[in-house]
């Protein structure tokens, strides 16, 4: 079932979400994307394709509610990542972050791959529209001899 999900979140994404096509990593760029729920908002998705190094990227993010659990995963040929947390308590703060260093893994380079995920945001004000922020996902990319590279993303329920 879960794999079902997920083919049907990158086909609806490659199908319906393809907004954002242009959005890139470089310069640590801020975006603010909106949440497409159900009628009872307690299951969330958003998606979107960006750019790097000459390939194309998937981010799929969601969110479902009782307990509250935040799930972000990136897509690239055979490269696939994805994080996910589980929040009993709604109320509590969160900051998660991984950290991958690969060796060789792409044409014989190192890559450093940094991904945080949190709920509790201060000094970064949610843009105007973004009624309800879910969770801030920051993700850094350091890629052989290459400028670090990366992007921010608020995640927004209407």
């Amino acid at each position: 079932m879960a794999r079902f999900t997920m083919l049907a979140i990158v086909v609806l994404c490659l199908i319906v979400g393809n907004q954002g096509a242009d959005d890139i990593y470089t310069d640590m760029e801020f975006y603010a994307k909106d949440l497409t729920c159900n009628d009872e908002q307690s299951y969330c998705q958003n998606c979107f394709t960006a750019r790097a190094r000459g390939k194309v990227f998937l981010h799929t993010f969601e969110y479902v509610t009782n307990p509250d659990k935040f799930e972000l995963s990136q897509l690239e040929g055979d490269n696939e990542w994805k994080m996910a947390f589980v929040q009993e308590d709604q109320s509590e703060t969160f900051h998660v972050c991984t950290t991958s260093n690969t060796d060789g893994a792409e044409g014989g380079v190192s890559q450093q791959l940094s991904v945080c995920m949190e709920n509790n945001f201060p000094g970064v004000v949610a843009p105007e529209g973004c009624s309800k922020p879910v969770a801030l996902a920051s993700l850094s990319d350091k890629f052989a001899n290459m400028k670090m590279s990366g992007q921010q993303v608020m995640y927004c329920a209407q």
